[in-house]
């Protein structure tokens, strides 16, 4: 076994469970980073659920905030995965 394959199989042994919305959550933030809960809901139709999901998986460590914007004249976080 390798050394790419020991390091893979070790993250996945530390890598957080995840119920089956909060991967369908990780995998919108995976592939469309930078979006904002709303954007997320909306492009899920998750709605509100989206973010119920995405502040579970924050405070799990998997996905962390990459900044700010503003959008309807607030401030809104935007979300990416974290990285391992």
């Amino acid at each position: 076994m390798s050394h790419r394959d020991t390091s893979k199989q070790a993250y996945f042994l530390i890598f957080p469970k995840l119920g089956a919305k909060q991967q369908t959550v990780y995998n919108y933030i995976k592939a469309f980073p930078d979006k904002t809960d709303n954007e997320y809901g909306r492009i899920s139709c998750l709605g509100e659920n989206f973010r119920k999901r995405r502040v579970e998986l924050e405070q799990k460590g998997v996905i962390e905030s990459s900044g700010t914007k503003v959008v309807d004249g607030r401030e809104a976080h935007t979300w990416r995965v974290t990285k391992r």
